[in-house]
């Protein structure tokens, strides 16, 4: 899906592939925009499940994205001018992956105003990283009322964001390995930060945060 107005997708089904399941990205002539996709099923992938490189108005709706050879959800802008924004994952079934359930890193600041909504994760964790680079910010993430009950146990937090302006996590329920002493939530060089009313058993703490960025040691990407 690329390079202007895509519409609207339902009952779509796609699985077996040897890169992403989906693809949503601009190139020459701009970024995607207001595209729809609910009512879905997409499984067994080779690489990501959604990768979205420049769109924006995206709502992922309904649908099941799982079993991926990397992440479920990339939102990395490849190359400069590229990102995403104004992005909706609302009452979605995620399920395995070998990686991340969402990575936001890559090249560019552009990847703002990102919400996840109201789905459930089978048989993967709430694993979230979002970076901006060294020099760039990003903005306004939203993690709200999403139900994960396999045990998480990545080195800095589950949910982890540097540079980032504006984050709501709030609602959400994410069982933590009580052996790794987990974070839940943690926030570095970032502002605007909202942790409230989620249910983390298992986490030694809800929520940390640091005015400089450590060293990347998360080796699960």
């Amino acid at each position: 899906l690329n390079d202007g107005p895509a519409g609207f997708l339902d009952d779509v089904r796609a699985t077996d592939t040897y890169g992403d399941l989906v693809y949503i990205g601009g190139s020459g002539n701009g970024w995607a925009k207001n595209i729809t996709i609910k009512n879905s099923h997409f499984e067994r992938s080779g690489r990501q499940g959604i990768a979205i490189t420049g769109a924006e108005n995206v709502n992922i709706l309904d649908s099941y994205i799982g079993e991926v050879g990397r992440t479920v959800i990339d939102l990395e802008p490849s190359v400069v001018g590229g990102g995403a924004r104004y992005v909706l994952f609302k009452g979605n079934t995620f399920g395995p992956c070998r990686h991340l359930l969402m990575s936001s890193g890559g090249v560019g600041p552009n990847v703002d105003d990102i919400s996840f909504v109201e789905n459930h994760l089978v048989g993967i964790g709430l694993k979230i990283k979002v970076r901006a680079a060294d020099g760039s910010r990003r903005q306004n993430y939203r993690f709200l009322d999403n139900v994960s009950q396999m045990p998480v146990g990545l080195p800095v937090a589950a949910l982890r964001f540097e540079r980032v302006d504006g984050i709501e996590v709030s609602g959400n329920y994410q069982v933590m390995n009580d052996n790794r002493s987990m974070t839940a939530v943690s926030a570095c060089e970032s502002s605007g930060v909202s942790v409230h009313d989620n249910d983390f058993p298992g986490a030694a703490r809800e929520f940390s945060t640091a005015s400089v960025c450590g060293p990347d040691t998360d080796p699960s990407e």
